[in-house]
């Protein structure tokens, strides 16, 4: 079975599908990475823990593993 380590991440919104950006699986850690015309858009999905940024961010350990708890 191959294994999945990365996923691309939609969000629907007002019936629309906007792509939001990319998780990544690397050394056991979780990341995250925002497509630019996502910025472009300045929607925050999680403005405490997921700032709008062009860096790749890695999720905290806790809560939930490492994974982004905005995530449904």
């Amino acid at each position: 079975m191959k294994s999945i380590n990365n996923i691309n991440i939609q969000l629907l919104f007002s019936e629309e599908e906007i792509d939001v950006g990319k998780l990544v699986l690397r050394d056991k850690s979780i990341y995250i990475r925002y497509n630019q015309a996502f910025l472009d858009r300045c929607l925050e999905i999680s403005p405490l823990k997921l700032k709008l940024n062009t860096q790749v961010n890695k999720a905290n350990d806790i809560p939930f593993d490492g994974l982004y708890w905005c995530i449904r």
